[in-house]
């Protein structure tokens, strides 16, 4: 099995301004513009690149390429393949430019970065060849370098009969913490091994939890999170033969684990996939979130007990993309979660919830930009939404005519759902409807200079998305306490299970001129229906 993520810390930083400079020696340069908040977000998909964006403008500034940045934030690694050998280049994080570089021989892949920085452990890539090899012998090896990032030199190059995977380094490169899979050729378990750099040599026996020594540990990797002050490496499993999930919290320092059980539901692997980490600013409170099992728990590994747990309607299903993030407040009392096209704000000790937005475009990162009280939102197309986290947030003029739910609800027929799948309620006929939140406002909308963005999704019944690939639905908007109008003509198809029926609605897109009252009106086939909304910052 091998290690299928890595792992950026999202924080926020300052930031120069610079061009993404390919040099391949060692600078201390950095841009000469005034400096300007930032932060880091790592994408999705193969190229898992980390984008820095601009607070001020929500515009991103520069892309690193996929790598490892040190949990304390301030540095960031990078390897390259070519000819068989490995360039490693450290990206400057204040302006993306190359910081420092070395080559080794052979093609090496990025195994785990200290706290610091200080330290950068690789792994040695297996051939196709040695492996076919190693399969007939029923023997495995792993070799392992680790390098001192000041000096660019490597201190050590290991070798371990068996299938090892990099795990974790603690801050000072003492030790070095391994994966250790068991049987070496298609392994059914696991166990957490500890090298011990200054003796040369692997410890023996594993580390386990004390609570239960003869435990056996069986799963994959799905998400890692790090203190940034190198004591805590935090890794989510999935089991592969019980059905259940479960966090690692292994001391880097000191190390021992703790295994924390999360509540599992049936079983399904699909479901237990959307558990989300996020640590908190003490650096030794963990949160799990499950949108898809309505769960959030939560765990203090230095006072270790039972896990608690707030449950919650779950707002998302296991056929949903699988891009789910979780974020902990400054203060500790509220957690963040995405998943499903939604985001919403959890507050464990008085088990309260609310949604703060829904969105179709998948978020990939989640941020807090303290001195606004907003929250970020990296989305995968590049763009941010910012939603201010003041409280009471959104509110209707008393003078804007908002369009709230009639006294008989409109129903669709069967098999739609006779609710929308995040609250609010369905609004129009069975020839042409949509839903709408009862508060009546739009809200946090992505911002270009020209407009406000967003989507709106229509019904009808029957509606098959194979038999018009480009719906004649025009929208129009007038403003009703402005002299602004807009116009939109055409629309896309989309398909999700989350929209009930034959899971085939029409999706459109408008760009509204600003803020204000407004009448937003579709038309469908000889088909009118309008709702009056206000766009709020």
């Amino acid at each position: 099995m091998s290690k299928k993520f890595l792992v950026t810390c999202f924080i926020a930083v300052l930031l120069f301004v610079g061009a993404l400079i390919w040099n391949v020696t060692r600078t201390n340069a950095h841009g000469n513009a005034s400096p300007q908040p930032m932060w880091l977000a790592q994408n999705v998909g193969d190229a898992r690149e980390t984008i820095a964006f601009d607070t001020t403008t929500n515009a991103p500034r520069f892309i690193l390429p996929k790598g490892l940045r040190s949990a304390d934030g301030n540095v960031y690694w990078a390897a390259f393949h070519a000819g068989g050998t490995t360039a490693l280049h450290s990206f400057d994080v204040t302006n993306g430019s190359i910081h420092a570089s070395l080559g080794l021989e052979g093609e090496w892949e990025l195994g785990a970065l200290a706290a610091t920085g200080k330290w950068l452990a690789l792994k040695r890539i297996v051939s196709a060849t040695e492996r076919e090899s190693w399969t007939k012998l029923n023997h495995w090896n792993t070799t392992i370098a680790l390098v001192d990032t000041e000096t660019l030199k490597t201190t050590q190059t290991i070798s371990l009969d068996g299938n090892f995977d990099v795990d974790a380094l603690n801050a000072n490169g003492t030790a070095l913490y391994l994966i250790q899979h068991l049987p070496a050729l298609n392994p059914d378990h696991y166990q957490v091994r500890k090298y011990d750099v200054a003796l040369g040599q692997l410890q023996d026996g594993a580390i386990v939890d004390k609570r239960n020594i003869d435990e056996v540990m069986a799963g994959y990797p799905t998400e890692q999170v790090a203190s940034p002050d190198g004591q805590w490496l935090f890794t989510m499993y999935v089991g592969m033969t019980e059905g259940h999930a479960f966090i690692h919290a292994l001391n880097l320092r000191e190390g021992y684990a703790w295994c924390i059980d999360l509540p599992s539901g049936d079983g399904d692997r699909a479901m237990l996939e959307h558990y989300a980490l996020a640590l908190a600013p003490d650096g030794h409170t963990i949160y799990a979130s499950n949108a898809a099992l309505g769960v959030l728990t939560y765990a203090d590994v230095n006072n270790v007990g039972e896990p608690k747990v707030m449950q919650f309607r779950p707002f998302a299903k296991k056929s949903d993309a699988p891009i789910r993030r979780a974020l902990v407040s400054n203060d500790g009392k509220r957690v963040f979660i995405s998943d499903a096209g939604a985001v919403w704000e959890l507050q464990p000790l008085t088990n309260d919830i609310r949604v703060l937005k829904e969105t179709l475009m998948p978020v990939v990162a989640l941020a807090l930009d303290a001195n606004k009280n907003e929250l970020l939102l990296a989305n995968a197309d590049h763009s941010v939404n910012a939603i201010s986290l003041a409280i009471p947030t959104h509110t209707a003029s008393a003078s804007c005519p908002i369009t709230k739910p009639p006294a008989q609800l409109f129903v669709p027929p069967a098999p739609y759902s006779p609710k929308p799948t995040f609250g609010g309620f369905w609004y129009g006929t069975e020839k042409l409807w949509t839903d709408l939140r009862e508060e009546g406002t739009w809200y946090a909308l992505p911002y270009d200079g020209n407009g406000y963005s967003q989507k709106i999704v229509w019904w009808r019944e029957g509606y098959v998305g194979t038999s018009e690939l480009q719906p004649a639905l025009k929208i129009t908007g007038k403003q009703l306490d402005g002299d602004k109008t807009f116009a939109v003509e055409g629309a896309t198809n989309a398909q999700s299970s989350d929209f009930g029926g034959n899971g085939w609605a029409i999706m459109s897109g408008v760009k509204i001129p600003s803020l204000g009252c407004w009448e937003i009106t579709g038309e469908y086939h000889g088909t009118k229906l309008s709702f009056v909304v206000q766009v709020n910052p």
